[in-house]
């Protein structure tokens, strides 16, 4: 009885619902009800904290969201596409704003880069023109106006397909004893 008594006195230093004046059994009853009541508060808390921390995710998605369509943009308005898209493909959720951005940017991109291509390429640098649209198809793989632009760079060069016969026989080359064509000398 006195181990019981000093049970039940501690247990209501700790418990608000167990008194010293109960029994041993009534103390433990409480005690049981009270660790019950805990659980279901832990569990009501654990999913309102679940609840919130998506909250928050979603909030931190928003933001992230926000800071990409600001930062692309002003890697647009400076010119550099090569930049902005990127940024705007890693956006996982697009909205009708930034598919549009995303359009918008690659067309201009496509058409920046065909016209820096097609200037090497009439330069007679077409090694340089290739590699350009090479590094663009990188950014935008899918492009067939990049793809369409690097058959149009890309030198065809008749001596790849036929052999050069001889070429004492053609007058342009009288003064000459040999000629180079694409890389072969001849």
């Amino acid at each position: 009885r006195s181990t019981e008594y000093q049970i039940v006195k501690a247990l209501s230093e700790r418990y608000e619902s167990v008194d010293e004046e109960m029994s041993y059994e009534q103390a433990l009853e409480a005690v049981d009800q009270d660790i019950k009541h805990l659980k279901a508060d832990n569990t009501t808390l654990e999913a309102e904290n679940t609840a919130l921390q998506s909250e928050i995710d979603s909030l931190q998605d928003k933001i992230d969201y926000s800071e990409k369509i600001t930062l692309a943009e002003s890697y647009a308005s400076s010119g550099n596409y090569a930049v902005a898209i990127p940024i705007l493909n890693s956006i996982t959720e697009k909205d009708e704003d930034a598919v549009a951005l995303l359009k918008e940017y690659t067309s201009n991109y496509e058409i920046e880069v065909s016209t820096e291509a097609e200037n090497l390429a009439d330069q007679g640098d077409f090694d340089g023109a290739v590699s350009l649209v090479n590094e663009a198809l990188k950014i935008v793989p899918n492009s067939q106006i990049l793809l369409d632009k690097k058959n149009n760079v890309t030198p065809q060069y008749l001596v790849d397909t036929v052999e050069c016969y001889k070429a004492e026989n053609l007058w342009l080359l009288d003064i000459r004893e040999s000629i180079q064509m694409s890389g072969k000398s001849y």
